[in-house]
């Protein structure tokens, strides 16, 4: 194989020719993804050695969203005119027939 000339016209010794150690896997950079989440579990406190939360089907994300989710309920509870005893809901059982 011809080398390639560079802008100069001259040809660029030991750039141009071909690669042969593909086969060569590169050093890993950091933690893998398997790693990372193991990282992740033990260092959650809302999750167990699995990864979900308990009495959950789904993996845990490790975000308490406990504060959000109250704020949430409040705002409906607020808007819905719910916040006030005499509009609460106090019963939600089906009437007897």
């Amino acid at each position: 194989m011809t080398p390639m000339p560079d802008r100069t016209g001259e040809p660029r010794p030991g750039r141009d020719e071909p690669v042969t150690d593909l086969d060569t896997p590169l050093p890993p950079i950091g933690p893998t993804r398997a790693e990372l989440r193991n990282i992740a579990i033990h260092a959650c406190h809302l999750c167990d050695d699995h990864g979900y939360r308990p009495g959950h089907a789904t993996p845990c994300d490790h975000q308490d969203h406990t504060g959000p989710a109250k704020r949430g309920i409040a705002a409906i509870r607020a808007q819905m005119g719910w916040d006030r005893p005499e509009k609460a809901p106090t019963d939600t059982t089906q009437p007897q027939p």
